[in-house]
Parts: C-alpha cells; structure tokens; sequence
C-alpha cells in the first residue's frame, strides 16, 4: 500500500491507471468540477470498455446535473449522480485507491491510499459493483 499525501500525487495515480488501459476503471467522488484534467480523464476512460462513475453531490441545481449528464454522455462514460453518497475511491484491474481525497482539490488536508493488493481489490470491485448496480440516479 502507497499513502497519496497530495493532490498531485492523488491525480498522477489516476493518469497512471488510465494510461495503462486497464480493461475496467471504476470512479467514485463527491462532487467534481469539469476542468481540463477532468476532461482528460473523460478522454482517457473512452478507451476502456467497462467504466463506471459514481458522483455524490450535496443539493446540486438542475443545471449542475444536466451539465454533468451531459459532459459524460458526451463523452460515453456511463455515470450516477446520487445525493446521498460520499465514497472516494478509484478500482481498476491491478490497483485502487481508498480515501478522503476527491477531484475537487478542495484544499482540505487529506490522505488517499493506493492498494496493489489483488484479494483487496477483487474485493473492492465486487463492493462497487454491487453499490452501482443499487443506486438510482436523480437524473
């Protein structure tokens, strides 16, 4: 297990699991801002077939939730926006990463930890599968 002390670091571990092209990528946040590193993700997860998303969201606009709907059909990543719902965590085929951090860069002081642990993370994707398969979208 790696500790993620940064954002920087946080964010780099994300490119490197995408980069690797991982055949499933699953994504969990609370909130998201679209910016460029953001919309590099979105790009980056087109190439892989199996992706899920997961974006908790604290009273969203109807506006905040069409523009998020509709940035990640545009880019034909499937996604859930859901307003009782606060995990971070990021799953892919030989890592995952758990914890406080988000993509917000919220500025709070927080820890993520990388996971390489194959056992732990077949356990955390039949975790989030089962968490994605049971939530419903608010829209």
């Amino acid at each position: 297990m790696k500790i993620l002390r940064t954002d920087e670091e946080f964010r780099d571990s994300i490119f490197r699991i995408l980069r690797s092209k991982p055949s499933y990528f699953y994504l969990s946040t609370f909130n998201i801002s679209i910016n460029s590193e953001v919309l590099e993700m979105l790009k980056l997860m087109k190439g892989i077939k199996n992706t899920k998303v997961i974006i908790g969201l604290a009273n969203p606009s109807t506006k905040q939730l069409v523009y998020l709907r509709n940035t990640f059909r545009d880019n034909k990543i499937p996604v859930k926006l859901v307003t009782d719902f606060h995990m971070k965590s990021v799953v892919s085929n030989d890592r995952a990463i758990i914890g406080g951090r988000n993509l917000t860069k919220s500025g709070w002081i927080d820890l993520s930890f990388e996971v390489l642990s194959q056992k732990e993370i077949s356990k955390m994707k039949r975790e989030f599968d089962s968490i994605y398969k049971n939530l419903k979208s608010i829209l």
